[in-house]
């Protein structure tokens, strides 16, 4: 390459270089202990769910199904599962796991960059400041970012945000075909994404209505017949989830719950589209309405797509169903406002010489605005100064654990040609529930992280109870543990969504007018009885008869971490013998 393609395309060169060096500090850790790309993955790469589900479609279960428990290994994912088989391609084209989860992480930061690039470019933002601008927005959403599934959602809502405005500026068969694409595409990620993209298409097709735009509305029907069209499958998977018989067992366990009054989120959010949209609307009617100024319909659509967030945020006000949807909003609601603001500045930046011929008056007005704009938005920030790496012995400890721990894997996946079931305990922090089902083709009798797919609650509780069957159990210990078998949605949704009202009814003093505003409750209040009947049935049902839930449940091995599970003692039971032993960890089979 020579020289001039260098200096012609240095600032999207410097841009990715940068992402792409900050992406690698994720690394560091386990190159340390001697780990990589082979083996044990960073901790940062690796989770209790989203991983689990990438390795699930490596192992033939496109529908993603279970990563947990193998009996329901040929069912569907609750939600979205687009994202693992996109994750799964590097693996099932050759790489280790391992590779596959770090090459996902710096190949979607890359994708990230190039998208968000572009689209400043789009905005005619010059080059330099279209770098220093993705760089930003990627440094301060880093710390959100390395969630496998903001990782993919957000590349992913860049790309619709993209392809929407080159529509716009010049709709034609190819945008159309585009567009359509990037909305199926965003619809297929991600449940809240499909929300946001539904509202926002919905408002945009209504203002073309309103402004008889009857070119881009002909256009319009055309995208949303490419939509359509490759949305049928999505369609159909939505069905096979809704006719699942746990389907709103499953939710109700994540946080669905019924109310129509809305959560604090919505104010929050709220807040920060009004201030954005008030300093937008200063901005054009001090600086910009005198000057030419091209992206006027631009600002338009960009500002409802903050609303179509602000909207799905406070669904729930019609709908009466909350599945926390306010707080899923908000992700979008972060980097709508992050890249509305770098746009914003470099406008502003370029018209200074307007900006200090204002008045002191209007000067200080406009200054406030702007603060109370950035300060709204700051507590969506996840920045992360270091790169995970603040504490470094932390990591390597982690990255310690994970190696240790591969010998053991590795034995599972070596002597059982078959998939089978492991009971480890669920008491301790050794993390054997996400690296059993990470790095082997093993299920496990129980773990937390199923409240979150399609079963039945009566089941993960059953499984809790017999997975403690060698703990000491207690009503109390039952009690503290309802998330771990009910859910979060149990411990903080449905307690919250029931004091909202009355938190309300507080708040305006409404027992003066002579409403009633009741007593604030919680989960142990509220599931008293439901503890009392899972600890007669942990005494009389479950460990009595502990050898037949074992078989009931298909457990074949007991993983035991001689480190952490002091009081976990499965070499007493009269059916087992141990079969691996390297130090740190034992496996007993059950005969």
């Amino acid at each position: 390459m020579s020289a001039s393609f260098f200096v012609r395309y240095r600032w999207p060169l410097i841009c990715l270089s940068v992402i792409f060096l900050v992406s690698l500090t994720r690394l560091i850790p386990i190159v340390l202990e001697g780990g990589g790309f082979y083996g044990a993955a960073g901790q940062e790469y690796i989770d209790n769910i989203y991983s689990t589900m990438v390795r699930e479609v490596t192992d033939g279960y496109p529908l993603v199904g279970n990563p947990f428990y193998i009996e329901h290994q040929g069912s569907i994912a609750p939600a979205f599962i687009a994202p693992f088989w996109v994750a799964a391609l590097p693996m099932m084209a050759g790489l280790p796991f391992a590779a596959t989860l770090e090459l996902n992480f710096t190949l979607w930061s890359l994708i990230f960059g190039i998208v968000l690039y572009i689209f400043f470019r789009q905005l005619d933002v010059s080059g330099r400041w279209s770098a220093i601008g993705t760089i930003g927005t990627y440094l301060l959403l880093f710390g959100q970012i390395v969630n496998f599934t903001a990782l993919l959602v957000y590349p992913v809502f860049l790309l619709f945000i993209l392809a929407f405005f080159l529509w716009f500026d010049r709709p034609n068969t190819i945008r159309d075909a585009f567009l359509g694409f990037a909305a199926a595409f965003a619809i297929y990620e991600y449940t809240f994404l499909l929300q946001v993209v539904a509202v926002f298409l919905v408002l945009a097709f209504v203002f073309l209505l309103c402004t008889r735009d009857w070119v881009r509305v002909r256009h319009a029907l055309i995208v949303g017949a490419y939509t359509s069209v490759l949305c049928i499958p999505f369609l159909i998977m939505t069905l096979m989830q809704l006719n699942d018989p746990s389907y709103m067992e499953s939710m109700v366990r994540t946080g669905l719950g019924y109310t129509h009054i809305p959560s604090g989120e919505v104010i929050r959010i709220g807040t920060c589209v009004v201030l954005f949209a008030i300093s937008i609307y200063l901005s054009w009617k001090w600086i910009f309405r005198t000057r030419e100024f091209p992206h006027a319909l631009f600002v338009i659509q960009y500002m409802l797509l903050g609303m179509a967030t602000l909207i799905v945020s406070a669904g729930n006000i019609v709908t009466g169903l909350d599945m926390e949807t306010a707080s899923h909003a908000a992700r979008f609601t972060t980097i709508w406002l992050i890249v509305g603001s770098i746009a914003a500045a470099y406008f502003l930046f370029v018209a200074r010489t307007a900006i200090a011929q204002l008045s002191m008056k209007r000067k200080m007005a406009f200054g406030c605005v702007l603060l109370l704009t950035l300060l709204s938005g700051a507590s969506y920030l996840h920045v992360d100064p270091y790169f995970g790496l603040a504490d470094i012995n932390s990591s390597r400890m982690a990255a310690l654990e994970a190696l240790a721990v591969m010998p053991a894997m590795q034995w599972l996946d070596a002597n059982e040609q078959e998939q089978k079931v492991i009971w480890t305990n669920p008491d301790t922090g050794n993390h054997l529930y996400i690296f059993i089902p990470n790095y082997t083709k093993h299920y496990l009798l129980y773990t937390y992280s199923a409240t979150v797919e399609l079963l039945l609650t009566s089941e993960q509780e059953e499984r809790y109870l017999v997975a403690n069957a060698l703990s000491k159990v207690t009503l109390e210990s039952i009690a503290a543990d309802l998330p771990a078998y009910d859910g979060g949605g149990a411990l903080l949704d449905t307690p919250s969504i029931a004091n909202r009202g009355v938190k309300i009814c507080r708040a305006l003093h409404l027992s003066l007018l002579g409403y009633q505003c009741g007593s604030l409750t919680d989960a142990r209040t509220l599931f008293a009885s439901h503890f009392a009947d899972m600890y007669k049935k942990f005494t009389t049902d479950i460990r009595p008869h502990l050898r037949d839930e074992l078989k009931k449940f298909h457990v074949s091995y007991i993983m035991k971490d001689l480190r952490t599970d002091a009081d976990f003692h499965p070499e007493r039971l009269p059916y087992v013998k141990e079969v691996y032993s390297d130090g740190r960890f034992k496996i007993y089979k059950i005969i």
